[in-house]
């Protein structure tokens, strides 16, 4: 399962793409129609979230998984070849995606420290608690080694391979 981890490792996120009979790909539609589901954990200290999984699981559109993938490669490679030269400026631009089904936003940005990346990641509490508590998101900031990321990252595209290719 896809993971990234804080420096201190007491902060776990896992997006797990699943490949099973809910997976919803034609190669005739567009990616935003095309469904995937997926499994979301949030671990820190000791509170856990995660996405229900039951009938009306969590599903990205292949079209946000792409995006997701496109912007941690860019990230990853900024980070590789740019340097901190100038301590006012970013090496790459922020990332950022709203899932289509507002379960969660996910920012990255930059630390200016070499091989550190800020995580934010807001959860819609409403999906996190089958709509027993609603109306507001709660956030978390969190510092991973450029490492981690290069790791989730390659986790998350072999399960999206996979998919791909038993789908299509």
């Amino acid at each position: 399962m896809p993971t990234i981890w804080n420096k201190e490792k007491n902060v776990f996120l896992s997006i797990d793409l699943l490949n099973n009979a809910k997976v919803d790909i034609q190669v005739d539609r567009p990616d935003f129609m095309n469904w995937v589901p997926f499994k979301f954990t949030l671990d820190l200290y000791n509170e856990t979230y995660y996405l229900p999984i039951n009938e009306y699981s969590p599903t990205f559109n292949v079209w946000e998984i792409e995006k997701i993938i496109n912007g941690l490669e860019e990230i990853i490679y900024a980070m590789n070849t740019n340097t901190l030269d100038n301590p006012n400026e970013d090496r790459f631009k922020p990332f950022e995606h709203f899932c289509s089904e507002v379960y969660f936003e996910i920012k990255v940005f930059e630390t200016l420290e070499t091989d550190l990346i800020n995580i934010e990641i807001w959860l819609t509490m409403a999906e996190f608690t089958n709509g027993d508590i609603s109306d507001y998101n709660k956030g978390f900031r969190f510092i991973v080694h450029l490492k981690v990321l290069e790791e989730f990252l390659n986790g998350l595209k072999k399960q999206y391979k996979l998919i791909r290719n038993e789908h299509i």
